[in-house]
C-alpha cells in the first residue's frame, strides 16, 4: 500500500474560496492597523502569522493537485510565483527609491538602498536580525521593514516544492514529512526564542511551521475532505454516548460553524493579548495560526466564512492584500523620517487611503494583467527578474556611494552625518596608550597618534575623547597626541567620586583606577610635555566627590582634585591646559526638522512644523546656565596661576550676533548628546595647535 495518494485519484476540485480573501482581509487589517496605530492594535503583527498559513495552504494546493495529475513542474511554480510577486514588488522599491532621492538625507538614503538591495534579494528578514529588531527604535525609520515576512515566505519555497516532489516519487508518507518538519521547526522555534528572541522572530527556521500548518490542512482538506469535516462531529458525538452510526450530514454545518467561530475567537484574542513585549512567536504564535487553521478547515459555508469573511468589503480588501501589504508601510515611515516624529493620526489615516488607492491601482493595472495573462514563453518572467535585478542593484549602488551626497536635497538641508565624532580614527590613531591589557578595562579611552612619537596628552572623560580626534587630525609631524580617560570620569589625583551620574555610569570605584593608571602613564612619560584635561561640566557640578585627606565640601572637593592633579603635572616639567566645557544644546538630529525636499507640495506640509527653538541658545542663556561651572573655572585657575585655561566658546558661538547655534555652514557643530561634533573638534584642533604653538609653550 502506497503512502502516497495514488495518482489514480483525483483530489477535491481547487476551487475559488471568497472566505480566503476575507482572511487575507484580516490579516492585512490587523498589521495596517498595528503599524498606524501601536497603541490602539498592539497584537496586530500577528497578522503576518495569518499570512504565513493562508500561504502554505494554498501553495501546497497547487502543488499537490499538481503531483497527483502529474503535470507538476518546478520551473512552472517558480514562473508563478515571480509573476505573482514580482510586479507589485518592483513598483515599490522603484517608487521608494525615486520618492527618497527627492525626500531623504544621505545617511537615511544609505540605509534604504541596503533594503532595497535585501528586499529585491528576498533577504531583508536577515538583514534585520543583523542590524536589531521588529520593535527597534529604529525601525520606523526602516521603510522596508515590512519585507522581512515576504523574504520568509520565498526562503520556504525554494526548498519546500523539491522536498515535496522527492518525497512524492520515493513513495514517502508525505503527512508523516510535513509533521515531522512543522514539529522540528516548532521546537526550534522555541528554543531559540529562550536564547535569541530576535533571531527567533527573523529567521526562516522557526518560523516554517506556521507555513507548514497550512501545506497540512492543504493535505487534509485535499486526500480527506470528507474525513476531515466529519472527523470532529462523530468525535463529539461518540463522547456524548451517540453510536457511531449516528447520521452526521446534518450537523457538519454546525460543526462547521463552531469551529469557525473557535478560529475567529482565537485570532481576535492574539491580537487582544500580544503587544511588543510578547515572547513571539513561540506558543504565543499559536493563537493566530490555529485560528486561521480552523477557519480554513471550517470551510466556505460556515456561518462566520459565509457571513463575514465573504462580504464585498472583505473581498474587496483581500483582492488587494499584497500590494496594501507592500504600500502601506513605506507611506507611514516616510512620513515620520520626514516628521521627525510620529505623525498626527489625520495624517496617518490620510496616508492609509492613500494606500488604498495605489493597491488598488497596483492590483489592476500591473498585478492582475501580469499575473493572468495567457502569453507564454520566458521572455515575461526573464524581464521580470532584470527589473527586480536593476532595482536591488539601484539600492546597493546607493548603499555603496554612502547615499548620493550629490542629490539637491543634501545642499538643502543639514547635513546629518556631520554630526558624528571620531570617524576614520584609525587612520590617525590606533587603540594603545601605554596601558596594560589589563588597565584597559579602567581606561575606556586608550589612542594614540600614528607613527609619530607622543609629545601632547588629552587626560579626561568623554568630552575629552571628542576633543582629541580633532586635536591628532590637526597634528602636525613633531608632536603625536596621547588620549587616556573614562566615561563620566573626570582628571582628577586624591579624590574620588561617590556618586553615579545616572544609572548608566560604571562605579565610581573604576573611575578612582582609571584615573590612577592615566596619571601614572602621564608621569612616566618623559615625552609628554604637555596634558590637556578636558572634562564635562555636568560630570563636576551633578555628582558628589570627596577628598582622601579632608572633609571638605563636594565643591571644594572638585577643586583640590583638579589642582593636585596640575601641580603634580607642573611639577613634573609638564604644561597643562585646562579646556572650557562647550554650551550644551539638543542632540543634533532632533534639529534635522523641519526639512525642505524637492517636492514642493511636501514642503508646505513639512514647514507647518515649528522647529526644536533649543537648537540655537542665546550667548547671554550659556553666560546665565554655566555662571556656576565659569566660577569654578575661575577659582581653579586662581588656585593654579600657571595653569592655561583654554576656552573654545568663542569658537563655537557667533559672539556679534549673541547666539550659539547648533550648526555652521550646514555642518553640525554637536554629535551625540552635549559632545562636539569632529567638523567643531576640527576647528578648535586647529586653533589650539596655533595657541600650543606659542612662545613660552
Amino acid at each position: 500500500m502506497k503512502a502516497v495518494p495514488s495518482a489514480g485519484k483525483k483530489p477535491g476540485a481547487l476551487s475559488y474560496r471568497p472566505d480566503i480573501d476575507g482572511l487575507r482581509a484580516v490579516a492585512i487589517l490587523s498589521v495596517v492597523l498595528f503599524h498606524a496605530f501601536p497603541g490602539r492594535l498592539p497584537g496586530g503583527y500577528a497578522g503576518v502569522d495569518i499570512f504565513f498559513v493562508i500561504s502554505g495552504f494554498l501553495i501546497s494546493s497547487i502543488i499537490f493537485k499538481g503531483m497527483v495529475n502529474q503535470n507538476f513542474s518546478i520551473v512552472e511554480f517558480y514562473v508563478h510565483r515571480a509573476k505573482r510577486i514580482f510586479p507589485a514588488l518592483i513598483i515599490v522599491l522603484m517608487a521608494c527609491y525615486c520618492f527618497a532621492w527627492m525626500v531623504l538625507l544621505p545617511d537615511e538614503f544609505k540605509l534604504l538602498g541596503k533594503h532595497i538591495a535585501s528586499g529585491a534579494g528576498f533577504v531583508q528578514n536577515l538583514m534585520l536580525w543583523r542590524e536589531a529588531g521588529y520593535f527597534d527604535h529604529a525601525s520606523e525609520l526602516k521603510p522596508l521593514m515590512h519585507l522581512w515576512s515576504l523574504a520568509i515566505e520565498e526562503q520556504f519555497y525554494l526548498l519546500y516544492p523539491l522536498l515535496i516532489l522527492l518525497a512524492w516519487r520515493s513513495g514517502l508518507n508525505l503527512l508523516s514529512i510535513l509533521l515531522l518538519l512543522l514539529a522540528t521547526s516548532f521546537g526550534w522555534d522555541l528554543w531559540l526564542l529562550s536564547k535569541d528572541p530576535t533571531a527567533a522572530f527573523f529567521l526562516p527556521q522557526g518560523r516554517f511551521w506556521e507555513l507548514l500548518s497550512g501545506g497540512c490542512l492543504a493535505y487534509l482538506q485535499m486526500f480527506h475532505r470528507e474525513k476531515t469535516s466529519r472527523f470532529g462531529m462523530a468525535i463529539i458525538l461518540r463522547q456524548h454516548g451517540f453510536s457511531s452510526g449516528f447520521d452526521l450530514n446534518g450537523l457538519t454545518e454546525k460543526l462547521n460553524t463552531v469551529l469557525s467561530c473557535a478560529g475567529l475567537a482565537l485570532i481576535a484574542l492574539s491580537i487582544a493579548l500580544l503587544n511588543k513585549d510578547s515572547l513571539f512567536p513561540g506558543a504565543w504564535a499559536l493563537l493566530p495560526v490555529m485560528g486561521a487553521f480552523l477557519l480554513i478547515l471550517s470551510g466556505p459555508i460556515a456561518w462566520v466564512n459565509k457571513h463575514i469573511l465573504s462580504n464585498r468589503f472583505m473581498l474587496f480588501i483581500g483582492a488587494i492584500s499584497y500590494p496594501l501589504y507592500l504600500w502601506h508601510w513605506p507611506l507611514l515611515s516616510f512620513a515620520y523620517i520626514m516628521q521627525g516624529d510620529m505623525p498626527s493620526t489625520v495624517t496617518r489615516v490620510v496616508l492609509l487611503a492613500i494606500a488604498v488607492l495605489l493597491s488598488w491601482l497596483t492590483y489592476r493595472l500591473i498585478e492582475r494583467p501580469i499575473r493572468f495573462s495567457e502569453a507564454k514563453g520566458w521572455w515575461k518572467p526573464a524581464f521580470l527578474c532584470l527589473l527586480l535585478s536593476a532595482a536591488g542593484y539601484a539600492g546597493y549602488n546607493a548603499y555603496l556611494r554612502d547615499g548620493l551626497d550629490f542629490r539637491p536635497i543634501t545642499k538643502m538641508n543639514l547635513d546629518v552625518r556631520t554630526a558624528v565624532v571620531g570617524v576614520e580614527r584609525d587612520r590617525y590613531a590606533e587603540d594603545n596608550c601605554g596601558v596594560s591589557d589589563d588597565g584597559k578595562k579602567f581606561v575606556s579611552f586608550c589612542h594614540e597618534s600614528k607613527g609619530v612619537r607622543e609629545r601632547y596628552a588629552v587626560w579626561g572623560d568623554s568630552k575629552g575623547d571628542a576633543l582629541y580626534w580633532g586635536l591628532v587630525r590637526q597634528a602636525k609631524q613633531d608632536g603625536g597626541w596621547l588620549m587616556l580617560g573614562r566615561y563620566s570620569c573626570a582628571p582628577m589625583v586624591g579624590v574620588r567620586r561617590t556618586s553615579t551620574y545616572s544609572a548608566t555610569d560604571y562605579d565610581p570605584a573604576e573611575c578612582v583606577r582609571s584615573n590612577e593608571l592615566a596619571f601614572q602613564d602621564i608621569m612616566s612619560n618623559s615625552n609628554i610635555k604637555v596634558v590637556v584635561l578636558a572634562t564635562a561640566q555636568r560630570i563636576l557640578l551633578n555628582a558628589s566627590y570627596v577628598a582622601d585627606a579632608s572633609a571638605e565640601s563636594s565643591w571644594q572637593a572638585v577643586i583640590s582634585g583638579l589642582t593636585e592633579a596640575v601641580r603634580r603635572l607642573e611639577s613634573a616639567g609638564k604644561r597643562v591646559i585646562f579646556v572650557v566645557d562647550n554650551p550644551t544644546l539638543p542632540e543634533a538630529k532632533s534639529c534635522l526638522a523641519p526639512r525642505w525636499t524637492e517636492v514642493p507640495l511636501l514642503n508646505a506640509w513639512l514647514q507647518q512644523k515649528k522647529g526644536n527653538p533649543d537648537c540655537n541658545m542665546s550667548y547671554q542663556k550659556y553666560l546665565h546656565d554655566s555662571q556656576e561651572y565659569r566660577t569654578l573655572v575661575d577659582e581653579l585657575h586662581a588656585r593654579n596661576p600657571g595653569l592655561l585655561i583654554y576656552n573654545p566658546v568663542p569658537l563655537l558661538c557667533d559672539l556679534k550676533r549673541g547666539v550659539c547655534p547648533i550648526e555652521r555652514k550646514g555642518s553640525f557643530l554637536y554629535s551625540y548628546g552635549d559632545h562636539i561634533s569632529d567638523y567643531a573638534n576640527n576647528m578648535i584642533g586647529r586653533d589650539l595647535i596655533g595657541v600650543l604653538g606659542s612662545p613660552g609653550l
